[in-house]
C-alpha cells in the first residue's frame, strides 16, 4: 500500500488502485475519498532550483561551496551545499549536521524548505553571533534535491505525474526505484531489518510506488548519500519528507528499543517542541518510525546501523514528515518555513550536545605481534569491549557438503527436504511462507584466493519478479551485498543445475556467505532447494584458545615445531553482544627440518594413502616451508576439496568426508603431482 500521509491515532492517507479499494471495502474499512489539489506551476523548476543553489554559493563564497556527488540516470547533477566558517571546501572532523530533501519526487515543499534553512544560516552569519559560532565550529551539509530526475518528472514535465514517488532509472522494462527503500538495511544482524525484507516494500520492478530496486544501493542517488555518511562524522542527520507533522527516529523496520534511546528520545523531543503544526499552536509529534508503519531499506535505518556497527561513530538519523499534504499552494510555504526552521536550527545546535553521548561498539580488531610471543590488538572503540575471545586456527580444509551437515551453517526458517535433493539424502529448503524471509549462512568465513568460486546445486519455483533467492557476501557479518548483482533467482527452473559464482572480487579477503530468500504476501510456488554447497570449511580447523580476556594483549604459547597457526579475536560488549571477528593473523613459530643433502630430490612430492584410517599423506622434500596447493576431485572434474597450506615436510588430510568412489588428488608446489585412488566403505 502506498501510504502517503498519516496522523497518529486519527487517519491514514493512501494512494489506492481500484483493486485495492475493492479489497478494503470487502474488509469493511471505513474510507473517505479525497482529491488532492494540484499545485503544479507554483514551485520552481529544477533548473531554477539549481540556479538558486549556485547563487547561494556565489553570494556567500567565503562560507559556502558546492560539490557534485555524481550524475543521475538522466544526467542531472547531485549537488550539495557545504557550509563552514573556516574552510567550507575541506571537512576536518568537526561536529557536523546533514539536512536532506526530496528523496520522493512528489514531496515538493521539502526542496524550498531545505534551501530556506541554508539561506537563513548564510544570511545570518554576520548579523547573529550564535549562528556565526555555529557555522565556525560545525560543518553543515545541505542536500536539497536527492532525486532531481523524479522532481523533474513530477513537476516540470508536462506529461509527468504529480504523484510520482520514485527516481527515473529504467530497469527491467520499467521506470523508477523508491530511493527510500533502496538503502542497505539496518546492518544489525536482524533479518527483518535487511534490505528487501517484505515490509512496506516491493521487489517487483512494475510496482508503481515501492519498488526497492534489484539489489541494495543499486541507485546513484542512494550511493551519493552513502558517500556523505562515510566522509563526514555527522552527529545528527534529518531527511525531510511529507507528510504527517511528525519527527521519526530509528528503527523504521523494527519496534525494538535501542541502547541509545535515553539520548535519542530527549533530542527528538527538543527538536519537535521547537516546531509547530499547521494549526500554529501544537508542537510536532515524535515517535519511533516503525510506529507509523514498518518498512525496510530507508535511509535512517542504514545510517544508524552502518555508522554504529561499521564506522564506529554513530549518527543520529531523523526523518521529519512536514505538512499535511504533498504539494500545498506556494502561498503556504512562508508559514511552513517559520514553523519548521526553529526545529532545524535547534538540531544543528544539538550536534555539540550529542557529541560523545551515543553508545559505541568495539569494531573488528587489527592484530600484531611484538617479539616472538606477544599478541596485541587494537580496534575502533576497543575501550567499549567488556572482554575478548581468542580462537586458534589452522588453514581450513574446504569440502563440498554432500551430506547437508547442519553444524556447518546457521539457519533462519530453513528445513531439510528428504524428498527432493541432488545428492545424499536431503537438500536445504527455505520455508515457503508468505511475507517471510529465510537464511542459510555458512558458519565459518571463507579465505578467498584468486580463482576461487562459490558453487551449489539449485532448483527453484518462485513467483516471478515477486519472490527471490539472493546469494550474498559480507566481510563483517553485518552488511551483506550480492556476490554478483546479476545472480538473482526468480521464476522457475525445475531441474537441478550447478551454479557457480566467481569470488575474484574478494581475493585475499575473508568473507561470510549466505543464501537469502524473500517471499511477498501473495502467490506461493514450491520454493527453493539447495544442495552440494562448495566451499564449506571443515569443523575441526578452529578451536577456542582463550576467553574472557580483558586486556588487549596476550602471551601466545605454541609448539615451536608447529606450522599453520593463526589467531583471531572477537570483542564482546554488554549493549551489542559479540561484535566483529578479526581477520586471522599468522602466529606460526617453526624451526626448519634438517637440510636435504640430495639436491636431486629437492621439491619432490610423494603421495601415499592409509586406507584403513582414510588418511592422505603428503611428503614434501624441501629445506624450507613452502605453500602447497592441494585439490581432491571426482573423475568428472568436480572439485571436492581445495586447500593452500604451508608445508615444511609432512602433511596429512582426513578423507572420511568422501563417499565410495574413484578420485584424484593433485598437489602443486614448485613441482606438481597427480594421483588417482579408489575408496571403498
Amino acid at each position: 500500500l502506498d501510504i502517503i500521509g498519516y496522523k497518529k491515532g486519527e487517519f491514514v492517507d493512501m494512494n489506492l488502485s481500484s483493486s485495492q479499494i475493492k479489497r478494503l471495502n470487502e474488509l469493511l474499512v471505513k474510507m473517505t475519498p479525497v482529491k488532492m489539489i494540484e499545485a503544479k506551476g507554483t514551485y520552481l523548476s529544477l533548473s531554477q532550483y539549481y540556479a538558486k543553489i549556485d547563487s547561494l554559493s556565489n553570494e556567500y563564497s567565503d562560507i559556502c561551496s558546492i560539490e557534485t556527488l555524481g550524475f543521475t540516470f538522466n544526467d542531472n547533477p547531485l549537488v550539495i551545499l557545504k557550509i563552514n566558517g573556516t574552510d567550507c571546501d575541506n571537512y576536518t572532523g568537526q561536529n557536523a549536521f546533514l539536512l536532506m530533501a526530496e528523496h520522493h519526487s512528489r514531496e515538493w515543499q521539502t526542496i524550498p524548505l531545505s534551501l530556506f534553512f541554508a539561506e537563513s544560516l548564510l544570511s545570518s552569519y554576520d548579523a547573529d553571533s550564535n549562528v556565526k559560532n555555529l557555522i565556525d565550529n560545525n560543518f553543515i551539509v545541505v542536500y536539497p534535491i536527492v532525486n532531481p530526475d523524479g522532481y523533474y518528472y513530477s513537476h516540470d514535465d508536462p506529461s509527468g505525474d504529480n504523484y510520482w514517488r520514485k527516481n527515473r532509472a529504467y530497469r527491467m522494462g520499467f521506470y523508477g526505484i523508491d530511493l527510500n527503500r533502496n538503502y542497505n538495511g539496518g546492518c544489525n544482524r536482524n533479518l527483518m531489518s535487511d534490505w528487501g525484507y517484505p515490509s512496506g516494500i516491493s521487489l517487483n520492478p512494475s510496482d508503481t510506488y515501492l519498488y526497492a530496486g534489484p539489489y541494495p544501493a543499486s541507485e546513484i542517488e542512494t550511493r551519493s548519500v552513502k558517500k556523505l555518511i562515510n566522509d563526514y562524522n555527522f552527529n545528527i542527520s534529518i531527511s525531510l519528507h511529507s507528510y504527517a507533522e511528525a519527527l521519526l527516529y530509528p528503527w523504521g523496520s523494527l519496534y525494538d528499543s535501542l541502547p541509545d534511546d535515553s539520548v535519542i528520545i530527549p533530542i527528538a523531543g527538543k527538536i519537535a517542541e521547537s516546531m509547530r503544526k499547521n494549526d500554529g499552536f501544537n508542537p510536532y509529534d515524535y515517535y519511533r518510525s516503525a510506529d507509523m508503519y514498518p518498512t525496510t531499506g530507508d535511509s535512517d535505518d542504514w545510517i544508524y546501523g552502518w555508522t554504529k556497527r561499521l564506522k564506529g561513530k554513530t549518527t543520529l538519523p531523523l526523518t521529519l514528515e512536514v505538512d499535511e499534504s504533498f504539494q500545498p499552494p506556494a502561498s503556504t510555504l512562508d508559514s511552513l518555513y517559520r514553523r519548521i526552521y526553529p526545529g532545524l536550527l535547534r538540531a544543528a545546535y544539538l550536534c555539540d550536545t550529542i557529541e560523545g553521548k551515543m553508545t559505541e561498539m568495539p569494531l573488528k580488531p587489527n592484530l600484531s605481534m611484538n617479539g616472538m610471543d606477544s599478541l596485541f590488538w587494537t580496534s575502533v572503540n576497543s575501550e567499549e569491549a567488556d572482554y575478548f575471545t581468542l580462537y586458534m586456527e589452522k588453514n581450513p580444509v574446504y569440502v563440498t557438503d554432500f551430506y547437508n551437515d547442519t553444524s556447518k551453517y546457521t539457519f533462519t526458517n530453513v528445513s531439510l527436504d528428504s524428498i527432493d535433493y541432488y545428492s545424499s539424502f536431503a537438500s536445504f529448503h527455505p520455508w515457503n511462507m508468505n511475507g517471510s524471509a529465510s537464511v542459510i549462512k555458512l558458519r565459518d568465513k571463507i579465505n578467498v584466493i584468486s580463482g576461487d568460486s562459490f558453487s551449489f546445486y539449485l532448483k527453484y519455483d518462485l513467483d516471478a519478479n515477486n519472490d527471490y533467492l539472493f546469494v550474498e557476501v559480507s566481510e563483517d557479518d553485518n552488511l551483506y551485498l550480492p556476490i554478483d548483482t546479476t545472480k538473482r533467482f526468480t521464476g522457475t527452473d525445475a531441474s537441478w543445475k550447478r551454479q557457480s559464482i566467481s569470488l575474484e572480487p574478494w581475493a585475499g579477503k575473508e568473507i561470510y556467505i549466505r543464501f537469502r530468500t524473500l517471499f511477498d504476501g501473495y502467490t506461493l510456488n514450491s520454493g527453493v532447494y539447495i544442495d552440494d554447497i562448495y566451499p564449506v570449511a571443515d569443523s575441526n580447523y578452529k578451536t577456542l584458545y582463550a576467553e574472557n580476556v580483558t586486556d588487549t594483549f596476550i602471551e601466545i604459547s605454541l609448539d615451536p615445531f608447529s606450522t599453520d597457526n593463526f589467531v583471531s579475536v572477537l570483542p564482546h560488549c554488554s549493549n551489542y553482544g559479540s561484535t566483529i571477528l578479526s581477520n586471522r593473523y599468522a602466529v606460526s613459530l617453526f624451526r626448519e627440518n634438517p637440510s636435504i643433502k640430495d639436491t636431486s630430490r629437492l621439491n619432490d612430492i610423494n603421495i601415499s594413502f592409509n586406507f584403513a584410517k582414510r588418511i592422505l599423506n603428503i611428503k614434501y622434500y624441501s629445506n624450507t616451508s613452502k605453500n602447497l596447493n592441494i585439490s581432491v576431485f571426482r573423475s568428472d572434474g568436480a572439485v571436492l576439496f581445495k586447500k593452500t597450506t604451508l608445508v615444511s615436510r609432512d602433511y596429512s588430510i582426513d578423507l572420511s568426508f568422501l563417499k565410495s568412489g574413484k578420485y584424484f588428488v593433485r598437489v602443486k608446489g614448485e613441482k606438481t603431482v597427480k594421483q588417482g585412488f579408489i575408496l571403498l566403505k
